[in-house]
């Protein structure tokens, strides 16, 4: 069975199943793409796939995902925003936030979070982020994010040389224990928020003063428009 495992890690469709499923789970976020990208990265070490076409194929399936996302935020996501409940809603206000305030950085970041790519993708579309800006941070993105998978698995290969498939264990759980840790200083960063708002007393606008402008509400990087 090794060897039937073996031979297909080092089939040249290989990298063609990496790419689509990374693209995939840019929507479906079920989908084990982190996985197989670990697991073929630490059977390359036994002369599975070739690291060089594996690291190629995922930035690029991470690449084209994340452009699909965003197409289908810009045209769908506005369903999506009017819920604000349960954990789409909270992704997609935490995805909004983040690309307002930090901006392509946002993007970068979302691929190392859980769930985070797929809902900073398509806030993006959905607030119409610059299509220049964000082809540079998603390319930048998957880059990153298939570096970091294939050393994970990598790492774990040479490790256990002798069992390729063990090899893939360590990787995972690096990359679990790597996100709880990521993810920590913006949880609390977000409670601390949280109790600020909730303690501080509604501020009342100043005389003279009316709501503020939609125009004024809008992404930094949209125009308003005249009227």
């Amino acid at each position: 069975m090794l060897d039937h495992v073996m031979q297909l890690a080092a089939s040249p469709w290989i990298y063609l199943v990496v790419a689509l499923l990374v693209m995939a789970d840019a929507v479906f976020t079920a989908l084990p793409s982190d996985s197989l990208v670990i697991c073929l990265a630490a059977l390359s070490v036994a002369g599975g796939p070739d690291l060089t076409g594996l690291l190629l194929s995922a930035a690029a399936g991470s690449f084209a995902g994340d452009c699909v996302a965003y197409a289908l935020g810009a045209h769908t996501i506005g369903r999506f925003r009017r819920s604000r409940l349960g954990p789409v809603g909270a992704a997609l206000a935490s995805a909004e936030r983040a690309l307002l305030r930090h901006g392509g950085l946002a993007v970068v970041v979302g691929h190392f979070l859980p769930g985070g790519r797929t809902a900073t993708a398509l806030m993006a579309g959905s607030l119409r982020f610059p299509l220049r800006r964000f082809f540079v941070s998603a390319a930048v993105a998957g880059v990153l994010w298939a570096l970091y998978m294939n050393g994970l698995g990598r790492l774990g290969g040479i490790a256990f040389a002798d069992r390729p498939f063990l090899g893939a264990i360590p990787g995972i759980v690096l990359g679990l224990v790597a996100t709880v840790l990521f993810q920590l200083p913006g949880r609390r960063a977000a409670r601390r928020a949280a109790r600020r708002a909730a303690a501080a007393p509604a501020a009342a606008p100043a005389v003279g003063q009316g709501p503020r402008p939609a125009a004024a509400r809008l992404a930094p990087w949209r125009e308003p428009v005249a009227v």
